[in-house]
């Protein structure tokens, strides 16, 4: 089974047994040999597989076969949305420690602490927890959309 390729190219048989011999020593299958043929071909079938499976997986992940054209890896350059994504999240952080510092002047511990309420500053909080969650979603319909 290991010297069919060998065969159908027409190795001499000296040679291919001193090949087929090297191989099966550097992957450490010589007690193999006593195994019967069909026992033998179906590991070396399973090996196959298994590549091809985690080939075909590979594939899929870079969404090879997602849209009618054939689809490539290229560099994603940092472009103007990019950079004003990024203004709105770090706008976002600013405005969140501003607020965190205001409501900290109002709080008097002493005697008593007030009740916490709803305050409007819990607004920007709530938008930049949620911006990966919608960024995630409207990435997930965008490739949903092209399949």
């Amino acid at each position: 089974e290991m010297a069919f390729g060998l065969e159908n190219l027409a190795v001499p048989e000296p040679q291919m047994r001193r090949r087929v011999a090297e191989v099966s020593y550097f992957f450490g299958m010589e007690p193999w040999f006593s195994r019967p043929t069909a026992e033998l071909s179906g590991v070396l079938m399973s090996w196959a597989m298994e590549d091809s499976l985690e080939r075909s997986d590979a594939m899929r992940a870079r969404a090879w076969g997602a849209s009618e054209r054939r689809t490539t890896w290229r560099r994603q350059d940092f472009r103007g949305r990019d950079a004003a994504l990024l203004a709105c999240v770090l706008g976002l952080i600013a405005l969140n420690a501003l607020l965190v510092a205001l409501a900290m002047q109002a709080w008097w511990f002493y005697p008593t602490m007030a009740e916490l309420g709803w305050w409007w500053g819990y607004v920007p909080y709530a938008v930049l927890v949620l911006l990966p969650c919608a960024l995630a979603t409207y990435d997930e319909m965008s490739w949903r959309s092209l399949s």
